[in-house]
């Protein structure tokens, strides 16, 4: 494989519904075709990017339902996506705010 696009192909040809991944210290849902790709952003470091917490995901899974929650350490969790992970239907997905430089005053 040569880039992510290449592994991405790959995934959709599999059949794959879920990535889990970590690393770029964010949380976040993406859905790519009918791949939904989820973050954990990082709940063991303080190196965060933008205006993030730390958090890690719980994946909760019942008849085909999928949620991930989203939790902070030592703190309550929030959903952030729940689909079907059986026919794609999206019940909800949590947009991250725009990530912007704090302005000095």
């Amino acid at each position: 494989m040569a880039d992510a696009g290449d592994l991405l192909e790959v995934l959709i040809r599999s059949g794959v519904k879920l990535a889990l991944t970590g690393h770029k210290h964010v949380p976040y849902v993406w859905r790519l075709e009918n791949i939904y790709i989820a973050n954990a952003g990082t709940c063991s470091s303080l190196r965060l990017r933008g205006h993030t917490r730390p958090a890690y995901n719980v994946i909760e899974y019942e008849a085909g339902e999928v949620r991930i929650i989203q939790k902070h350490p030592f703190g309550p969790g929030n959903t952030i996506a729940h689909f079907n992970i059986v026919t794609g239907q999206q019940h909800y997905r949590e947009l991250e705010p725009l990530v912007t430089e704090q302005q000095s005053t």
